[in-house]
């Protein structure tokens, strides 16, 4: 099997959180987060910097001063020059400055004084920021945007925004250049600057640290696996990665063509029946709360789709290696999951097929006996996602799950409905569908919920079998969430995300977002201490114990 290799970015780095004691003085005390450290450590004293710092200042565009840094650091100076040479940057811009002594600044705009900035700006500047220091280069990062009031987020959700956004938007893979550039940022250490004074501060911001981290990996890990090309990652490449992730308090189950077939997975089956590479379906166990119910992610998987003989357009059909979109957020997702020890089960199955023409592939007209004993009457052979999600979530109830959500680029009405910006939602349980809409929100990975009825099911009446496997392109989102419905876990609540929108760019540089995984990671983090949240504010109630573009 040909391997890819992925190259370092700030993944790769080392946190520590730096509170200012008294504003009046340079005493400042370090809090080594425990991400990228075995041990928490506590120093007293800034920071020794050096010339290969990235500094990343909150500049007002009416002050000569740094807005956070200022007795802090001793680089207020520098913003100082720069607004006297006309080089303060507009809000929500940034402006990169050179200094043999400082080493990279980076300006960022933050508006007049008492002016305060929004969660989506702080996001913007601090990928924007993670951008031009993956560019220049750095050892040790100083970043200050956290320290600036932002709406009704505290410190450390602020800090959690800002890491998220600064990590993420280092991302760098030259994997499949034939001369790669390798840009080594392990080692790096990230000081973050809240503006409270305190300690007390320590547990909560040191925890919004670990949160935007671990979010901007798992998506980051996500689009690596995803970008992968069809012709190195098979189904078998994708359960292979599953099972690289079998350890302590991980189990990995693999079921081949053999085993589809003793489960009756009929749908999943058809699907593969015309590609030369068999289908895998990869269950990751994670187990961290001794026997409490799990939740279950099941994450599309199609390592490529030609939409079989319902043959997509030639245009555009190098992107169906991102078929398999879902099933990469659900590594990605379970990865840091296991890498933060959260006191939660939680199953990962990743649903590997391709569907290409051949002699025995599926076609229109087919009937097809589900796992589940129901007949689906095929209609187009490119709807071949919700086939194999079908399958695979009347395979997850082995798992008596408290919460499934499955997570694929199902729909092209998604897109047209949604466009890029929000991933559609489709859940029969309010309660679910505020929780993850609240998490769309504290993450900015946000979420739009589209309805389910029996008016939209009664479009999936068969003449022939006992649904149809599609009702065509009106509603297609809903629909297609209603085909899904009559597979779902009998036991639990169940949610379905259609990410065809939002899943991949097709504009500008083409590739994987990472979507949703800063979403479902803020779920699971929140779920595992005990809190729900709905979309108001983000209110935070206690759990109770017992429970915690054709078709596709």
């Amino acid at each position: 099997m040909q391997e890819s290799t992925f190259y370092g970015d700030l993944r790769d780095a080392s946190f520590r959180i730096a509170f200012p004691l008294n504003k009046e003085s340079d005493e400042s005390v370090l809090f080594e987060s425990d991400v990228g450290s075995d041990a928490p450590a506590v120093t007293l004293g800034v920071p020794e910097y050096v010339t290969d710092t990235a500094w990343i200042v909150p500049v007002r565009d009416d002050a000569r001063k740094a807005a956070a840094l200022d007795g802090i650091t001793g680089i207020s100076d520098l913003a100082s020059a720069a607004f006297l040479n006309g080089l303060t940057p507009k809000k929500g811009e940034i402006r990169v400055l050179l200094s043999e002594k400082k080493g990279t600044v980076v300006l960022c705009g933050i508006g007049k004084e008492g002016e305060e900035l929004d969660q989506e700006t702080l996001a913007a500047l601090s990928e924007a920021a993670g951008k031009a220091v993956s560019a220049n280069g750095a050892v040790d990062i100083v970043n200050a945007l956290p320290a600036v009031p932002c709406g009704e987020l505290d410190a450390a959700d602020r800090i959690r925004a800002s890491a998220e956004a600064l990590v993420e938007g280092s991302y760098f893979s030259s994997s499949w250049k034939s001369a790669p550039e390798k840009r080594d940022f392990s080692g790096t250490m990230v000081y973050i600057l809240p503006g409270e004074d305190g300690r007390d501060l320590a547990d909560l911001c040191q925890s919004g640290l670990s949160d935007g981290f671990h979010a901007a990996k798992a998506a980051m890990d996500a689009r690596d696996l995803a970008s992968v090309p069809g012709n190195v990652c098979h189904p078998e490449y994708l359960a292979d990665m599953a099972r690289s992730l079998e350890g302590e308090h991980v189990t990995v189950e693999v079921l081949g063509q053999k085993e589809l077939e003793a489960e009756k997975m009929n749908g999943y089956l058809a699907v593969s029946a015309g590609s030369p590479y068999p289908p895998f379906l990869a269950a990751v166990s994670y187990h961290g709360a001794g026997d409490e119910k799990p939740v279950v992610l099941v994450g599309k998987g199609l390592c490529f789709d030609s939409g079989g003989l319902s043959l997509k357009p030639a245009a555009g059909m190098d992107e169906m290696k991102f078929d398999k979109c879902g099933a990469s957020v659900v590594w990605g997702v379970m990865k840091s999951v296991i890498e933060m020890h959260l006191p939660i089960n939680v199953v990962g199955l990743m649903c590997g097929a391709e569907n290409i023409p051949g002699g025995f592939c599926y076609r229109p007209g087919d009937i097809i006996t589900m796992r589940n004993g129901l007949n689906v009457e095929v209609v187009n052979t490119d709807a071949e996602g919700r086939m194999v999600l079908a399958d695979a979530l009347t395979f997850a109830e082995k798992y008596s799950p408290a919460v499934t959500i499955d997570i694929a680029t199902l729909t092209g009405g998604c897109v047209i409905a949604l466009g890029h910006e929000m991933t559609g939602l489709m859940t029969d349980d309010d309660g679910l569908a505020e929780a993850l809409i609240a998490a769309g929100i504290r993450t900015g990975d946000s979420v739009w919920r589209l309805p389910l009825s029996k008016a939209y099911a009664k479009l999936l009446k068969a003449e022939t079998g006992d649904v149809l496997q599609s009702a065509g392109r009106d509603a297609s989102p809903v629909t297609a969430a209603e085909f899904l419905r009559n597979f779902r876990p009998k036991c639990g609540t169940w949610a379905h995300l259609d990410i065809a929108g939002t899943g991949w760019n097709s504009r500008g540089i083409k590739g994987p977002t990472g979507r949703p995984a800063p979403l479902l990671l803020s779920y699971l983090t929140d779920l595992s201490r005990g809190i729900i949240r709905d979309r108001r504010g983000g209110m935070m109630l206690a759990l109770d114990a017992e429970g915690p573009v054709d078709e596709e």
